[in-house]
């Protein structure tokens, strides 16, 4: 079991003293599976395993994109966390959690804190599945929640609202002279990368007005 320590107020007592004691709570270990594309997650909770889904990154992205058709194939409840943290790392290690493309894990589960192994360095697959949950990039998968979605004129307008006076990073600030003298040798470089694209650009505006 994990071992927390509660302290609140009782009625009765003088302002500012607590009761404290300790409360033992049972840890859990879970293997989920989606039912629709066969991916698993393993995982450790202290809420009933169940009910909750898990919460990995590249998991959640994954059942946020295909649906949260998801069922538990198993679960272990645990007593002893030294037991737990234990069999967890060996579950992890047999079933390759991490390097097989059948888990989601991005780390081993450790059945403690979230996986944190201490000494673990992350493979290459590892990495990829960490760059394809943050990015939402890669095997036609869109995780990024942002990605095709745009501001609507309201939510412009009040971002706008947001930057002016006080409230803009940039109130009260003056560049110096050292930095002003920076911007102007920048500006005053030759860019051929940005001249060739805007003639690009100019050409496509005149061949459309040719069209029309």
């Amino acid at each position: 079991m994990e071992e927390i320590v509660v302290c609140r107020g009782w009625p009765g007592l003088a302002c500012g003293l607590l009761l404290c004691y300790t409360k033992y709570i049972m840890i859990y270990l879970y293997a989920k599976q989606h039912r629709v594309t066969g991916l698993r997650y393993f995982g450790k909770t202290t809420r009933d395993p169940y009910v909750y889904n898990g919460s990995g990154k590249y998991w959640t992205n994954h059942c946020n994109k295909h649906g949260w058709d998801i069922e538990t194939t198993w679960v272990h409840a645990y007593e002893d966390i030294n037991l737990c943290e234990k069999e967890a790392l060996f579950f992890s290690k047999v079933y390759d959690i991490v390097e097989s493309d059948d888990w989601a894990n991005l780390k081993p589960e450790n059945g403690i804190n979230g996986g944190t192994v201490k000494g673990h360095k992350k493979s290459d697959t590892a990495r990829l599945k960490m760059s394809i949950a943050k990015k939402g990039k890669s095997s036609g998968r869109n995780t990024n929640y942002r990605t095709g979605k745009k501001h609507t004129e309201e939510t412009i307008a009040k971002m706008k609202l947001a930057q002016l006076g006080q409230k803009n990073h940039g109130y009260g600030k003056h560049l110096t002279i050292e930095h002003k003298e920076k911007v102007a040798q920048a500006l005053r470089k030759p860019r051929p990368e940005a001249s060739i694209w805007m003639k690009e650009v100019w050409a496509k505006r005149k061949a459309q007005k040719e069209q029309i």
